[in-house]
């Protein structure tokens, strides 16, 4: 019964993580892409908050939330997208979101309301814990650890996160 209960939790868990990772990835690929598609009007937005290089970063940003939102997704490469997806989340909630990330102790609703937040929490919880049970990565990860038994463990562990790697056996 326990380990019945156990199961039933874990794919509860991979579950969740599918759910999180496939919308708020889907909606950060779809800001990227509008970032993208509107190009001056975002390097515009990006020069009145006195970023340096609007429109290059503008195309960095549109790439990272393009590129980092469809990883997420689909749970593919999702431990190293959320790397680049975190950083750009952070920059943004300094620039665009500053006056309310100042107020993060007396105001903390308009900081934790913010899109960048939900993008920057998604990220931070994919890279802490992998992208789970039901994505590419592990079903890379399980093919890895057929074709290469238990030397690809140590990698499998990095890329999955542990508890999925473990689940893989």
């Amino acid at each position: 019964m326990i380990r019945f209960a156990q199961r039933l939790l874990d794919w509860f868990g991979d579950v969740l993580f599918l759910i999180m990772r496939g919308y708020w990835g889907f909606v950060l690929a779809r800001t990227g892409l509008g970032k993208l598609n509107n190009l001056e009007r975002t390097a515009g937005f990006f020069e009145s908050l006195h970023i340096p290089m609007p429109h290059a970063n503008a195309m960095i940003a549109g790439c990272t939330e393009l590129v980092g939102g469809t990883l997420l997704m689909v749970g593919l490469g999702a431990r190293p997208a959320s790397v680049p997806v975190a950083f750009t989340m952070c920059i943004a909630l300094a620039t665009a979101f500053h006056d309310e990330l100042m107020k993060l102790f007396q105001d903390p609703d308009k900081v934790i309301g913010a899109d960048p937040f939900l993008f920057l929490l998604v990220a931070t919880v994919v890279l802490a814990h992998g992208p789970g049970m039901l994505s590419l990565d592990a079903l890379g990860a399980w093919l890895a650890r057929r074709v290469k038994g238990e030397a690809a463990d140590g990698w499998l562990r990095l890329w999955v996160g542990r508890s999925t790697a473990e689940r893989l056996r």
